[in-house]
């Protein structure tokens, strides 16, 4: 088990009053599997994809990520399990149009400030991987959507991440292109990576292991076949 969220509930505390995004949310997530997390409330959802990214920190139950439990007293412990284990793909994608391909792929290791060499082998396997070697120069701008995912999908890659967090990341794309970023996925997941994908369209529900639906307060786990 990769992730495993446990008994979650967040709670935002603000000028307006006290919020409570979700309670009693528990969810796990497998080595080589493609979970789809679906529901009536887009902001559920996303609580909950960001609280298996890390991006913001339960209140209350337990939050595990490759065995380590992630709570808000050790942030530090936090940013390292999110920079090291976990990437995202989101629904819009997010290259910096200044840069080209594979000057956006590289850029989470110039971050790091990884050497040069290693970051440039790197950036070259992730960008072969999604069969976008070719168009390694290009600017975003010069790419269609199609593309421009497949680099999000590299980008994604270049870290070696255990998990990986998809926002919707067929939402805008023609069914046929969407269909082959799932087999991409899909393939990823084959490989070893683990993947939570907030999706309710089940066009594409053949891809997946298994599916979990945000309703009412409850999390329940759906038969697929």
């Amino acid at each position: 088990m990769l992730a495993k969220l446990e008994q979650l509930s967040k709670v935002y505390f603000t000028s307006a009053g006290t919020f409570n995004t979700k309670e009693n949310t528990s969810i796990t997530l497998n080595k080589s599997e493609i979970i789809v997390i679906t529901g009536e409330s887009t902001d559920t959802k996303k609580a909950v994809l960001t609280l298996m990214g890390c991006l913001i920190h339960p209140t209350d139950g337990i939050l595990e990520i490759n065995g380590k439990k992630c709570i808000s007293s050790n942030l530090i412990d936090i940013a390292l399990v999110k920079l090291q284990s976990i990437s995202f793909i989101f629904q819009k994608n997010n290259l910096l149009g200044h840069l080209n391909a594979e000057e956006n792929v590289s850029f989470p290791l110039r971050i790091q400030k990884s050497e040069i060499r290693e970051m440039k082998r790197k950036t070259m396997e992730a960008l072969k991987k999604v069969n976008m070697f070719q168009y390694r120069k290009k600017m975003p701008g010069q790419l269609s959507l199609f593309q421009q995912q497949q680099i999000v999908i590299a980008k994604a890659l270049i870290i070696n991440p255990s998990i990986i967090i998809c926002d919707n990341p067929t939402a805008y794309l023609e069914d046929k292109d969407g269909i082959e970023i799932m087999k991409l996925l899909k393939e990823l997941a084959n490989e070893g990576k683990s993947i939570a994908i907030l999706n309710h369209d089940k066009r594409f529900y053949g891809f997946i292991d298994r599916a979990f639906e945000l309703k009412n307060e409850i999390v329940t786990e759906l038969t697929l076949f």
